[in-house]
């Protein structure tokens, strides 16, 4: 019920911003062989398009940081990256060298 909600809000933000996202989504796709081994990472790239197209440079999208489209698509985001990240672990790897994480979570709670 709330999904389908949200999902209804969501399907209401203009559709520029809509179709930039996809824009976004598609050029990074193209070049994601070659950018794999370079230092800028998804994230990066995404965010710094954000600010270009965004009020704060060139204007070309308007939003309201508060309105519920954002909201819904940055929690799309979060957790597609989550699911990604946790996607690529090395479990192996994390048993043996446990520490450092553990750590790092203990000094974010």
């Amino acid at each position: 019920m709330i999904l389908t909600t949200k999902l209804k809000r969501f399907c209401e933000m203009d559709a520029a911003v809509l179709t930039s996202i996809a824009i976004a989504i598609v050029l990074y796709g193209v070049v994601s062989a070659r950018a794999q081994w370079s230092f800028i990472t998804p994230p990066m790239a995404f965010a710094t398009l954000g600010f270009l197209i965004g009020p704060a440079a060139f204007g070309w999208l308007q939003g309201e940081p508060e309105s519920t489209g954002i909201h819904v698509l940055a929690e799309l985001t979060l957790v597609v990256v989550l699911f990604t990240d946790a996607s690529r672990i090395n479990l192996p790897l994390l048993w043996r060298e446990h520490k450092f994480p553990v750590r790092l979570l203990m000094i974010g709670l």
